[in-house]
């Protein structure tokens, strides 16, 4: 009775483990932005893309936005950058 106790515990802690890692890759990052039409006014949040990221690949996220690009930023003053993944 015991060892199926322990069982089905591990095996509810396995199953929580998964779930969490599951929601955790759901969670969207907001970013902010600054248009290249108005390089001065930041804007946002929005959703980060799935193609950038915090970590320095020394290419900075810019994305087309109809005749202009998005920069997205790390933090609310935009100015730490994310950068695309390579």
């Amino acid at each position: 009775m015991k060892g199926h106790f322990i069982t089905l515990t591990m095996l509810l802690f396995a199953l929580g483990t998964l779930a969490g890692k599951q929601f955790y890759k759901k969670l969207p990052i907001l970013a902010k932005y600054k248009l290249s039409s108005s390089p001065t006014v930041c804007r946002g949040p929005e959703d980060l893309p799935a193609d950038c990221s915090a970590v320095n690949t020394g290419v900075i996220c810019e994305l087309p936005f109809g005749l202009y690009f998005k920069t997205y930023y790390q933090n609310v003053n935009c100015i730490t950058p994310y950068y695309k993944i390579v």
